[in-house]
């Protein structure tokens, strides 16, 4: 369950056209969770038992300034908060109900330039900020919530243009870098899946896409892109592999 807000105003800041966004996003999740130990297909022991709920709010601002006929710069943020609550059904190993609390701002900051209304350049620098779901805060202890997990956050830069080939038809070239601190990574224990933050990593790639419409009401596209993922530091039980994997 969840709804949102926006508002948008249009007004003049030092001569330059301007454009203000701000709004609020709120969620509201519930679940009940069971666990049961599984031979082949025999359902057997349950190990869990616990109901949970996700509540989030969100804030954010958005601000482009139009600052010639060909530039227009973009500022914005966001602040967002969620909070994990469990309450403990399976007591039998000890009551494990508690809560989880992440809070984070993302600012943003964007350049656009457009030599001619068929041609857009465009470079942006982004934070952003993931945290893991409930099913990736199981505890591999136990019921309750795992304690030691944190969010992933990352630093986003992309640089790109696009624009028309001709009157039917459009193209897009993107190159991107991210740099992803304590990234959500799974690992196994007797079979079920639990998730850790194991270091830094970096991705960068090159995106392109080619829109046409050779006919009337029929529209093709292509897309490419390559990637290219890296682990710069992995931790795994303690260790710290330098240089990555």
């Amino acid at each position: 369950m969840g709804g949102g807000a926006q508002y948008t105003s249009k007004h003049t800041l030092a001569d330059l056209d301007n454009r203000i966004t701000a709004g609020i996003d709120l969620d509201n999740q519930d679940d009940e969770r069971q666990r049961f130990i599984l031979d082949g297909f025999v359902v057997g022991d349950q190990t869990q038992d616990q109901d949970e709920e996700v509540s989030s709010i969100g804030i954010y601002i958005q601000d482009e300034l139009r600052l010639s006929d060909k530039a227009e710069l973009t500022l914005g943020g966001r602040y967002d908060r969620v909070k994990f609550d469990v309450s403990d059904n399976f007591l039998s190993d000890g009551d494990n109900s508690g809560d989880r609390t992440f809070d984070e701002f993302s600012p943003s900051i964007g350049l656009r330039y457009s030599p001619k209304t068929s041609l857009n350049y465009y470079a942006n620098i982004s934070r952003s900020f993931e945290t893991p779901t409930a099913r990736e805060l199981g505890n591999p202890n136990g019921g309750g919530f795992n304690q030691e997990l944190n969010p992933q956050t990352a630093t986003n830069f992309e640089i790109g243009m696009k624009g028309n080939l001709s009157k039917s038809s459009q193209y897009e070239v993107a190159l991107f870098h991210i740099n992803v601190d304590d990234e959500l990574v799974p690992f196994e224990i007797d079979g079920e899946t639990f998730f850790e933050n194991a270091g830094e990593s970096r991705r960068q790639g090159v995106e392109v896409s080619l829109s046409m419409q050779p006919l009337e009401g029929l529209t093709t596209s292509l897309a490419y892109t390559y990637s290219d993922f890296e682990f710069r530091e992995f931790i795994d039980d303690n260790n710290r592999v330098a240089g990555g994997l």
